[in-house]
């Protein structure tokens, strides 16, 4: 289990070598820590602070640009994650296929990796986000990917113009709860994204967000 778990004060870029944490509280020179599905471990070089030297990409993680506010957790031995670092692509339903994590904490455009991957996006904090999603490609058909906000807002994803299913603007926005957190998966097909999983008929309802 997590010795500490926290989020990240800012981003962190591709090459950067070190990390900016909400809080340290028992950071020391040696644990482990995951950001994203990237296992990275402090260096000795740390001795206080929320800014913390970090080797980066261990146990065949992939080596990533990750989002102010991400998910931050510490462990004493690489041993104590509940999903080791070389199965940084975790078996999902689809047989064969894999799963890469991300985060995201600002509303942008959101595209999907350009491999056939599934994705689990976790949505970081409590200030609305809202996505704009674009396309899959065709060869990518049965790649599902999931959104999960970590906090209660109440996100958008906006597919404009295809909407969901293919259907056009009458199924073209997803709303999640505004009181509940909630997530929300697609799956790919033929070029378009369709819905994945039970929607509600209105937000902050436990069956789901809402589709309009």
């Amino acid at each position: 289990m997590a010795l500490a778990n926290t989020t990240l004060s800012s981003a962190i870029a591709l090459l950067d070598k070190q990390i900016v944490v909400a809080s340290a509280t028992s950071v020391v020179p040696g644990l482990i820590l995951t950001v994203d599905g990237e296992t990275m471990q402090v260096t000795k070089a740390y001795v206080s602070g929320t800014t913390i030297p970090v080797t980066r990409a261990l146990d065949g993680s992939a080596q990533v640009a990750h989002a102010t506010g991400a998910q931050v957790s510490f462990y004493l031995l690489g041993s104590d994650q509940l999903v080791p670092g070389p199965q940084l692509s975790v078996a999902s339903p689809l047989a064969g296929r894999g799963r890469y994590p991300s985060s995201v904490t600002t509303s942008a455009a959101w595209l999907p990796r350009a491999d056939n991957q599934d994705e689990y996006v976790e949505i970081n904090g409590t200030s609305v986000v809202a996505l704009t999603l674009t396309n899959p490609l065709r060869s990518q058909s049965g790649k599902v990917v999931i959104f999960v906000g970590n906090g209660i807002a109440a996100h958008t994803l906006t597919y404009t113009t295809i909407g969901f299913g293919n259907v056009g603007t009458t199924a073209d926005v997803v709303t999640f709860g505004a009181s509940q957190a909630q997530s929300f998966s697609m799956i790919a097909s033929g070029g378009f994204w369709v819905t994945y999983g039970p929607l509600a008929t209105a937000t902050a309802n436990v069956s789901g967000p809402s589709l309009a």
